[in-house]
């Protein structure tokens, strides 16, 4: 185990945030959206980016089958889990 505590890191994680600054615990249910925001933005990005030079070798799989079927299955999952949180 990485510390050496009961408590979970999460609680710690924000326990040590409020050292700093005030929890923003109302905009936390954005992190699910935020993260496929993230994740589309990154794909235009890559959309974007397929004739630079270094581009292929540095993203190797972006834009093969097995890439839009992880993306896919990633968004779709974060649509069920905004959902879910909706109910």
């Amino acid at each position: 185990m990485i510390f050496d505590s009961d408590e979970p890191i999460s609680e710690m994680f924000w326990r040590g945030y409020e050292q700093y600054l005030p929890a923003p615990y109302d905009q936390i249910r954005l992190i699910p959206v935020l993260r496929r925001m993230r994740q589309l933005h990154f794909a235009a990005w890559c959309a974007v980016q397929t004739d630079e030079r270094q581009f292929q070798s540095t993203f190797p799989d972006w834009g093969n089958a097995t890439y839009w079927r992880q993306l896919h299955s990633e968004l779709e999952s974060g649509i069920i889990e905004l959902e879910r949180g909706r109910s």
